[in-house]
């Protein structure tokens, strides 16, 4: 899952939590996930293209356990949300290999 955002917002995480769980609703709740039979998933990949003012990395991490009120050293449900700053002044590698997005940032 891909999404665009010109502001940096912590809660992406949780988003795309929201996000993945429709998709994998969508396509995958039938009577067959109650089967004894394993229902295989595509492994879920969350990226959100940053173009905003504010400074941000090139890349970074947001995590949906940074919002957990406790922490606890064993993880149920982890979401792992990769940031990449598409502003071209930035130079992200992306842009060198996307002409599209190159384009965009432009």
């Amino acid at each position: 899952l891909i999404e665009h955002q010109s502001t940096i917002n912590p809660n992406m995480p949780l988003r795309m939590l929201v996000y993945i769980a429709k998709e994998y609703e969508k396509f995958y709740f039938s009577k067959a996930i109650y089967s004894k039979q394993l229902v295989k998933i595509p492994t879920p990949e969350l990226y959100v293209f940053y173009n905003g003012k504010e400074d941000l990395p090139l890349e970074e991490n947001l995590k949906l356990s940074d919002a957990f009120l406790e922490k606890c050293a064993t993880l149920s449900v982890e979401a792992v949300v990769k940031v990449i700053n598409v502003n071209y002044k930035q130079g992200a590698e992306i842009l060198e290999r996307c002409k599209v997005l190159n384009e965009y940032s432009r």
